[in-house]
């Protein structure tokens, strides 16, 4: 990854950058379509982070980098690494279209449901993800689960923001939803809680 921004950094001209991105992507082309970089173990974890950051990079810049990158993302998302889980929803939000997001709607649902050690932030990456792309089918398989999550209690303090800002767009996407008559007071009483000053906030 340092070469290759060194690399970027160094092309004097247009032309000169092209053929840095050209001859990278020749390189990830190589290495998505090969399998050792499906191979789960902390040296494939790595080179994974390294090929999606390029990818990320190379997007930025303005080029296309059309591979076929969605059976390396379903580890991504899948992965009990945070650093993977991290990246995971970078990829999701900035190089998979409407189109194809659906495809990872239920790893995002079940991403809801996480008890593990860094259950708060997997939680933070789904939410964070679902109040800005969150497609119909997307919105079907995960607006029951925010719903849940802010009736029961069961979702961390800090984690309350980002689920109210996801439920208007969630109910936006998919209308047929039936909410529950117990969202409505509760959103209430949380909203009022947070137009209080800090000292004063409680949610109970």
């Amino acid at each position: 990854m340092e070469q290759f921004i060194d690399d970027l950094k160094a092309a004097a001209t247009e032309k000169e950058e092209f053929d840095v991105v050209q001859q990278e992507l020749a390189v990830l082309r190589k290495t998505f379509k090969g399998k050792l970089i499906q191979v789960l173990g902390s040296h494939y974890a790595k080179q994974r982070i390294q090929c999606f950051s390029k990818l990320i990079v190379i997007h930025l810049l303005g080029f296309e980098a059309d591979l076929r990158i969605s059976d390396v993302l379903l580890i991504l998302l899948s992965s009990k690494s945070i650093a993977e889980k991290r990246l995971g929803y970078a990829v999701l939000s900035i190089l998979v279209n409407d189109a194809h997001v659906a495809t990872y709607a239920q790893l995002v649902a079940a991403d809801l449901r996480d008890t593990g050690e860094h259950s708060v932030e997997v939680q933070a990456l789904a939410l964070s993800f679902i109040g800005n792309r969150a497609s119909p089918i997307v919105a079907q398989a995960c607006i029951g689960e925010v719903q849940r999550l802010v009736l029961d209690g069961t979702l961390a303090l800090e984690l309350l923001p980002r689920a109210l800002l996801a439920l208007p767009r969630l109910l936006e996407r998919c209308p047929s939803f039936v909410v529950d008559p117990a969202l409505v007071p509760r959103l209430l009483a949380l909203f009022i809680a947070y137009s209080q000053p800090a000292a004063e906030n409680t949610l109970t």
